[in-house]
């Protein structure tokens, strides 16, 4: 019979080999892989024993110290070692696109136990096995949701990533702490110092479940609700000062409304999209001083090249001295928060316009608002389309995933025709501007909320041109 004179793999320990052989055997057992100085190829953490140097064939014992497991080669030559694996992984591989895969994985935000990427295979091409590690033991077991794809990346992104983002749940976009409340803009806010930033905060009731207290889009009274709110061609905007007479007032609005425009019309004071409508006693118009776009914009919005920085301001006429005798408190100012005072996550906010009610739809005559839910950043990251997209100076609105299917829900959203309009939410009585809104992907779909400007990122910058 002729014997196969390769590799055999065998989970027995050293003493096991010797059973037979005897005691001369042992004493020629040494610390070392018996002058070899490769590894197998998945296994950089294993240590070697040599159990027997038959000169250019070996029997070497691989020790995995994280697991204590034991595996021999036998009748195994030097150069033949770093082309064999061991059946069971011992450390980490040095694999091509190990960076991308790190990033992919901290977007994830499992909630059934902790995402880990580990290459099994390095080649110039690697493989990656994706798994959750319900049991934090940092290895993968059966019952453990897996994925094992083979790993291309280019530019710090995987190419024609099939890893699903999903595989572990996603927390972050859903479950308890969202704040609950009414689904739309509560009456009577006001902003007592609109020539400062807004810096106090008033403490929140968090409600384990807010998803009952969420209504759709709904007509509401601008009056009483939304005084801040004013119309641009296309676009919406928002009062941030009442200076006193005779001083110019001004408009906050997304650069990209104002790109390109050398004058613009503000419409204030009315309910309706278009003048003449059903508040011809209030409403009244004004014509641009100067706009002023945020130096940072550079017009990629939702693009990598992206600086985001969707922000302008439209200096206009003193609104007091421009107002008709009909508008008595018709219009009122919102507060900018300090600089990097961004609103805390998980809050509920609104959004007011008169754009489209569905994508591609119709504009709304009248105004409307709807609630929404600030994302923390991460949440806004941790979805894959808008994964690299969404800049330091953004956020996201919109509703969470109170279904628990792993993915934002849908149905509550700004839209075409919103652009520039407030984001606004309520502190201790007083109407904040948080966001501006800026741009999205489509209206209202699942795992597509919309994207805002932060204020917060700009409150310096505002507050310093217009004090100029």
């Amino acid at each position: 019979m002729k014997l196969f004179a390769g590799l055999i793999l065998s989970a027995v320990v050293a003493q096991d080999y010797y059973d037979e052989e005897g005691e001369r055997k042992k004493k020629n057992m040494r610390n070392d892989a018996c002058g070899c100085t490769d590894k197998p190829k998945n296994a950089p953490d294993a240590v070697a024993t040599c159990v027997e140097d038959g000169g250019k064939r070996k029997t070497i014992d691989w020790t995995c110290p994280a697991t204590g497991e034991v595996e021999r080669m036998s009748n195994v030559k030097c150069r033949k070692i770093k082309k064999k694996a061991l059946m069971n992984q011992c450390g980490e591989l040095t694999c091509n696109c190990k960076s991308e895969m790190d990033a992919f994985v901290a977007l994830m935000n499992p909630d059934a136990g902790e995402a880990v990427a580990s290459c099994t295979i390095a080649k110039k091409k690697p493989t990656y096995k994706l798994f959750c590690d319900e049991d934090s033991s940092g290895t993968h077991d059966a019952a453990e949701a897996s994925q094992t794809f083979k790993v291309k990346c280019r530019n710090g992104g995987i190419r024609k990533n099939k890893f699903d983002q999903l595989l572990c749940g996603n927390a972050i976009i859903g479950g308890d702490g969202w704040e609950a409340g009414p689904g739309s803009m509560v009456p009577g806010l006001t902003c007592a110092a609109p020539g400062a930033p807004f810096t106090a905060r008033r403490k929140r009731k968090i409600k384990s479940s807010a998803h009952s207290k969420i209504v759709g889009g709904q007509i509401v009274n601008r009056e009483t609700t939304w005084p801040w709110i004013v119309r641009l061609p296309g676009c919406g905007g928002s009062i941030i000062t009442q200076n006193p007479t005779g001083e110019n007032d001004w408009i906050l609005t997304a650069a990209h409304c104002c790109e390109g425009e050398t004058s613009m019309t503000v419409l204030v004071g009315s309910e309706d999209r278009v003048q003449g409508g059903q508040s011809t006693d209030t409403e009244f118009v004004v014509n641009s001083i100067s706009i002023i776009e945020h130096p940072d914009y550079n017009g990629s919005l939702g693009e990598t090249n992206s600086a985001g920085a969707d922000v302008c301001l439209v200096e206009v006429p003193n609104l007091t001295d421009n107002q008709p005798i009909g508008c008595t408190n018709c219009w009122a100012p919102a507060c900018i928060p300090a600089q990097d005072a961004h609103v805390d996550d998980k809050r509920l906010c609104y959004v007011g316009g008169w754009g489209t009610t569905s994508f591609g739809g119709s504009q709304s005559t009248l105004l409307r608002d709807v609630g929404v839910h600030a994302f923390p950043q991460d949440a806004c990251t941790s979805i894959s389309e808008l994964t690299g997209l969404v800049k330091d100076n953004e956020f996201c609105a919109g509703v969470p995933d109170f279904n628990g299917d792993g993915i934002t829900d849908g149905g509550k959203d700004s839209c075409q025709g919103d652009s520039g309009g407030p984001l606004v939410c309520e502190e201790s009585g007083t109407a904040v501007l948080y966001g501006i809104v800026s741009w999205g992907f489509a209206c209202a779909d699942p795992d597509r909320p919309g994207v805002y400007a932060k204020t917060a990122s700009f409150s310096d910058w505002i507050f310093t041109t217009i004090n100029a």
